[in-house]
């Protein structure tokens, strides 16, 4: 269970640093600090309330609504959308909406909201592959590599993938006993 607090002091230590050179950040390193911090505090709220033995669901259909929020900010940013602020405003309340609508009507806190995460999942790789289109398009030649996005976008790719695999499969190929696998979960 120690393991658990590796990847939460280097969240911190990632913070810290933001922190300290908040003033040199860009837009991008800045929305990215705030996606760790919202990242640090649900984890760390998580794994208090797991360790309590309380469900940890109601944290992460919140999370899932913040995190998907900051994204919309970034791929707008990035795919050069130049929408309003009204009109992203809009966006994300709606997607605050249909998050609500599932936890009052489909999924409640009881159970993970899957019928957000999905759609949500869905959306960030077709933003992330326009990216990534609009990265190999682009006419100045550079590295792709040199680029933050290709690595936001290289992430998502990996993340959803993984998180698609693992939520899918886990349960038929993997016959853990609940109890071995919550950490997985978590």
């Amino acid at each position: 269970e120690q393991w658990v607090l590796i990847p939460l002091g280097l969240m911190l230590l990632l913070i810290l640093t933001a922190l300290m050179r908040y003033k040199k950040l860009g837009y991008l390193q800045k929305a990215l600090s705030l996606l760790v911090l919202i990242a640090l505090i649900s984890d760390l709220s998580s794994y208090y309330f797991w360790k309590q033995r309380v469900n940890t669901y109601p944290i992460i259909h919140i999370y899932a609504l913040l995190d998907f929020s900051i994204m919309v900010l970034i791929y707008n940013r990035a795919l050069a959308l130049k929408l309003s602020r009204l009109q992203l405003s809009l966006i994300i309340a709606a997607l605050w909406l249909y998050g609500f609508i599932n936890a009052l009507f489909f999924q409640d806190f009881s159970q993970p909201n899957s019928n957000v995460i999905l759609p949500f999942f869905v959306i960030w790789v077709v933003a992330s592959m326009l990216s990534l289109a609009k990265m190999i398009g682009n006419k100045t030649p550079t590295q792709l590599s040199q680029h933050a996005m290709f690595w936001i976008n290289i992430g998502v790719l990996v993340y959803c993938t993984s998180s698609f695999l693992l939520f899918t499969f886990s349960e038929r190929l993997l016959p853990i006993p609940l109890r071995d696998s919550l950490p997985i979960w978590l």
